[in-house]
């Protein structure tokens, strides 16, 4: 039973709830993921578990604020209220702090005796009647927390849609936009939906906000087209990305953090801000790279425009070779001038360091323990100051 099961969207989740019906039951079920994604599968397993006529009275619910050991111990002691069969009781925790380090803050080792209570309780129940269920946006694997929690039972990550660009990735996160769209009626043209994940990543949470955008522009047309999103997504996006990037080359920390805070005020997704970050730091990174390279293109301070497209551009071309880098599809050359001009002012090396430390910046923004706006600049000024 103590399965981790890497399902691609969540697809291959469903032989936990074949499994219930077959009465293999776990103590414990861990669900790492959005929300959008894995609630419809935690919420036929509960299902499947205690009854749908029970679920009124045999399923307890604690919220992030209200999860402490003693909690969750005495929830799981508390009998079902109905012995008749299935006769159980499921306890569902959602986005429970000390499974992330950003949210720990010592609660679970000031609380190590009585989690050690609630696992022994769980783990010595002969018939199982008290069922753990946890829905995590995020879980840092790294600490004991996690540890502990995957022995009790099956492990469900939803690796579906993320940060990668994967084609399986890309697959389900195309999945998930045509199902919202298809839910509300719309249909996309052709191209629409490569140019919503190019501008705005693959988080589910982004791109339900970003959809609904989209939707309320089409009003009562049944089809969105391309310049339905440019208008609701792309143009201004562009404008303000060139705009931070711009201010992080120059190192202009001040315009860096009013972009930021603008791109906020106008109801973008912090994710999508991280995904920007994400994709300046690409770049920077196979640009320096080809300026380190031995056989060397010519570093080209003070080099204009039109020197850079006649002489520098086609050696950089040859050094990325064919087809070009994921991160440089689409990026005009004017662009990729400005960034190979300033691009001495950073290290390949640190510019690896920063990239690395992006999955700690996301599970904090999704943790919620800090404000948004506050991680971003944290982020910005590690990348100016370095």
């Amino acid at each position: 039973m103590k399965r981790q099961i890497n399902n691609g969207h969540l697809q291959g989740g469903e032989d936990f709830v074949q499994s219930v019906s077959n009465d293999e039951i776990s103590p414990c079920y861990l669900f790492i993921g959005q929300h959008p994604l894995t609630a419809p599968l935690v919420q036929r397993l509960i299902t499947a578990l205690i009854g749908e006529a029970s679920l009124e009275f045999n399923l307890e619910t604690i919220a992030q604020e209200a999860c402490t050991a003693g909690a969750v111990l005495e929830a799981v002691k508390t009998r079902p209220f109905s012995p008749g069969r299935p006769g159980r009781k499921v306890v569902l925790l959602q986005d429970p702090p000390f499974l992330t380090s950003a949210g720990a803050d010592g609660r679970w080792e000031a609380e190590a005796q009585d989690w050690e209570k609630v696992f022994l309780w769980l783990s010595s129940q002969k018939d199982i009647r008290s069922i753990l269920v946890i829905e995590s946006d995020c879980v840092d694997k790294r600490i004991g927390a996690f540890s502990r929690f995957k022995r009790l039972g099956p492990v469900v990550i939803d690796v579906g849609i993320g940060g990668d660009s994967s084609k399986d990735t890309k697959n389900a996160a195309s999945a998930y936009v045509n199902g919202l769209l298809q839910r509300a009626g719309k249909k996309a043209d052709k191209g629409v939906v490569d140019l919503i994940l190019d501008q705005v990543g693959h988080d589910p949470v982004a791109l339900g906000i970003e959809i609904d955008k989209l939707i309320s522009l089409a009003g009562p047309r049944e089809r969105i087209g391309l310049d339905d999103v440019r208008e609701a997504i792309s143009r201004q996006r562009e404008e303000e990305v060139f705009r931070l990037a711009d201010a992080i080359l120059r190192r202009d920390k001040a315009s860096a953090f009013e972009v930021i805070s603008r791109l906020l005020a106008d109801d973008v997704h912090p994710l999508i801000i991280l995904q920007t970050i994400a994709n300046f730091l690409r770049k920077m990174a196979l640009i320096l790279a080809a300026l380190s390279d031995k056989q060397g293109v010519l570093s080209m301070q003070g080099m204009t425009y039109q020197v850079f497209q006649k002489e520098i551009l086609p050696n950089l071309k040859a050094f990325w070779g064919e087809p070009a880098p994921h991160a440089l599809k689409g990026l005009h050359p004017y662009a990729l001038y400005i960034m190979y001009r300033d691009a001495h002012r950073f290290r390949l090396e640190k510019v690896l360091e920063l990239f690395a430390r992006l999955p700690d910046v996301d599970l904090a923004l999704k943790g919620g323990q800090c404000p948004s706006r506050v991680i971003l600049e944290r982020l910005i000024l590690e990348i100016i100051e370095r």
